[in-house]
């Protein structure tokens, strides 16, 4: 099945990925965690567009991470520096600071995405 968009489960915690690392992040409450911004939805948009990508070129999931890093990285760094200014970043007070962590963390939310849908 070709992977088009990510679930809403999927894309909301891709889209709180970028904050996974952060202890106080993981202990605030489902309402708190799940705020809506255009960062985040330009973000699944990103994601969702590379996971397509890769489905159709029958990629494996071991392209998924470098791929999101490399073509949602402005995207990445909005919602980043929006949770920042928002209070929601946790320990993150700069973008730059906590930017890799956050590469990594939606390089595998993407991944463990691209894996469920592959398997449908």
């Amino acid at each position: 099945m070709p992977i088009t968009r990510l679930s809403a489960a999927a894309a909301a915690a891709l889209a709180l990925s970028v904050l996974a690392g952060a202890p106080t992040w993981a202990q605030q409450p489902m309402a708190v965690q799940q705020v809506d911004t255009p960062q985040r939805r330009a973000m699944q948009q990103c994601v969702s567009g590379v996971l397509a990508r890769l489905a159709r070129a029958k990629a494996t999931y071991r392209d998924v991470s470098p791929a999101v890093a490399q073509q949602c990285d402005s995207q990445l760094r909005a919602v980043l520096a929006a949770e920042i200014q928002a209070g929601r970043a946790g320990p993150c007070t700069a973008v730059e600071n906590c930017i890799d962590m956050a590469r990594g963390e939606a390089g595998q939310r993407a991944t463990m995405e691209f894996q469920r849908q592959s398997i449908r």
